[in-house]
């Protein structure tokens, strides 16, 4: 109860994926951050399996917008962690611990939840929100505006990986 599935069978391998919408802005770390941090993580866990076709498990404070296409937007195969009884950063620390992987948000509960499952796989951002180009004719990045995630401590091996903007 309190699970949706999409297209998953008992023998396959979850990613966790903490996507968090309500206090930071509308999408959050966006789309494309969410996009590429679960491809990374599958790229890493086909390396061992070639045919895997891995299972995002959402935990999210926004579990309408994934059921309404976000979810769909960043893996082909998911399931939504949606029990109102239970508050998802609870059920990601516990839960999430069966996974193969975990995708986190800019959250210290989604670090919790890496930590303690003792995640050999992990994508975290490494900022707070999108790194977006800052107009120059150069094309790079203001990272100043785009605060680096020192809210998350780094821990050796885990995947740092940009923002990109939405756009």
């Amino acid at each position: 109860r309190g699970v949706e599935a999409n297209g998953h069978d008992a023998s396959t391998q979850f990613i966790a994926v903490h996507v968090r919408l309500g206090d930071r802005g509308p999408g959050g770390l966006g789309l494309p951050y969410y996009r590429s941090a679960v491809r990374a993580v599958e790229h890493r866990l086909r390396a061992s399996r070639p045919s895997l076709r891995p299972v995002c498990a959402f935990f999210s404070d926004g579990a309408a917008a994934l059921r309404d296409g976000l979810g769909a937007e960043i893996c082909e195969r998911y399931m939504i962690f949606d029990d109102a009884r239970v508050r998802d950063d609870v059920a990601l620390m516990v839960m999430a611990t069966c996974c193969s992987g975990i995708v986190i948000s800019a959250s210290t509960f989604s670090w919790w939840a890496a930590v303690l499952g003792a995640y050999r796989l992990v994508a975290a951002p490494r900022t707070m929100e999108p790194e977006c180009p800052d107009g120059s004719e150069s094309g790079t990045l203001d990272i100043g505006a785009a605060r680096a995630n020192f809210t998350l401590g780094a821990v050796s091996g885990w995947m740092w990986l940009r923002v990109p903007c939405a756009g």
